[in-house]
Parts: C-alpha cells; sequence; structure tokens
C-alpha cells in the first residue's frame, strides 16, 4: 500500500481517513496515527522506536550523526514505515527536530530517506 507523504500543503483530513504524523527527536522516533472525530483527531494507535541520536551532542559544538546512530536511526524510519503501511494510513507528514537540524549530516540523511521510503522529512527551525 502507497501512502501520500505530505509537507507545508498538507489538506485537511476525511471522514474514515487514516493520517499518522512521524517525529524524528533525538531521543527516539515515535509515529501516531489519527482520523478525524467531532471535536477533532482521534489518536488510533502509537509506537515508539529509542534511537539516542542525540546521546553524543556537545551543545555549540559542530557535530554530525555517527554511523552507528544513522544505521539505528535508519532501522527505527523502517521499522515505522511497515507499521505505518499495517495501520493502513493514507498520509504522513515527517518532522525531524534538533538532532537533525544541527547535526553537519542531517540534511543528507533526510534526503537519503526520502529516496530509501519516499518520505519527505520537513526539518523544523530551532526557534518557531
Amino acid at each position: 500500500m502507497q501512502f501520500e507523504v505530505l509537507g507545508a500543503e498538507a489538506r485537511p483530513a476525511q471522514p474514515g481517513e487514516r493520517c499518522a504524523v512521524v517525529d524524528l527527536g533525538s531521543n527516539g522516533a515515535k509515529a501516531r496515527v489519527y482520523a478525524p472525530a467531532d471535536e477533532g483527531l482521534a489518536i488510533l494507535a502509537s509506537q515508539r522506536c529509542e534511537t539516542q541520536i542525540g546521546k553524543s551532542r556537545v551543545p555549540g559544538v559542530a557535530w554530525a550523526l555517527s554511523p552507528a546512530a544513522l544505521t539505528v536511526l535508519d532501522h527505527a524510519c523502517v521499522t515505522l514505515d511497515a507499521w505505518l503501511r499495517m495501520q493502513q494510513v493514507s498520509r504522513v507528514v515527517v518532522v525531524a527536530t534538533s538532532a537533525i537540524r544541527e547535526a553537519q549530516n542531517g540534511q543528507i540523511w533526510a534526503h537519503q530517506v526520502a529516496q530509501q521510503l519516499g518520505w519527505r522529512v520537513n526539518i523544523l527551525p530551532g526557534e518557531l
């Protein structure tokens, strides 16, 4: 099953449609599945994979995700991708936070994930 990967062009969810958000953070990769409800969105299911990719980061110092961290992160993404397909999700939004944003190789990794899984990784800015 193919699902639509969204960025800024997201549209409102349709009745009965299962959508998901994937959050790639410093400590873990999390996915939540949602469906429209009377009062907004209802959480249908959640999944988390521990990554600890930000563990070796030193604040204020340029750093890169290590090969070991990239392997753990890749495995988490493949696991979540398979889980989302089992959940019959039709649309997914993928966001990444400071660990990916601040890593020197974070943009390169996001591009590789886009090629491997078809995910569009939206790297959130540090200040909103």
